[in-house]
């Protein structure tokens, strides 16, 4: 009768064990998932920004900039800031996007300063920052 309880108890364990080890690998997949969404809406945001003129005039210098945190330089001398030409080598452009994201600047209304550069990456950190909360 022992016998027969103990394998009961053991049978038990290990199909909640079971059952405990696919739920957990169910919550990972769908993490990734949601996380893989989010990227691809912030890159077709993006994209969007990108065909209307707004952060880049060059597509192939939006692809190498977009996603990298750091300024990216051409061939042709021209650096880019997440998808938007910088002038000189985009220091107003990664001060304007730093400042945004530490502050969690959300409206583009607070990137209105003297400085085109700051503005404008303080409204790449506005997008960024938008996608995050889910408002774009």
């Amino acid at each position: 009768m022992t016998d027969d309880r103990t394998t009961k108890a053991i049978i038990f364990a290990l199909i909640a064990g079971f059952i405990w080890i696919l739920w957990i690998g169910h919550q990972r997949s769908v993490d990734a998932r949601q996380e893989y969404e989010r990227n691809q809406e912030k890159e077709r945001l993006e994209r969007l920004a990108c065909d209307r003129g707004e952060y880049c005039s060059n597509f192939e210098a939006w692809r190498r900039s977009s996603g990298n945190y750091y300024p990216v330089k051409l061939p042709t001398g021209e650096y880019y800031f997440y998808g938007s030409k910088c002038i000189d080598k985009c220091e107003g452009h990664v001060a304007g996007y730093e400042w945004a994201i530490a502050n969690e600047i959300i409206s583009y209304n607070r990137c209105s300063t003297d400085s085109q550069s700051f503005n404008d990456g303080c409204e790449t950190g506005v997008i960024s920052n938008r996608v995050d909360h889910g408002l774009d």
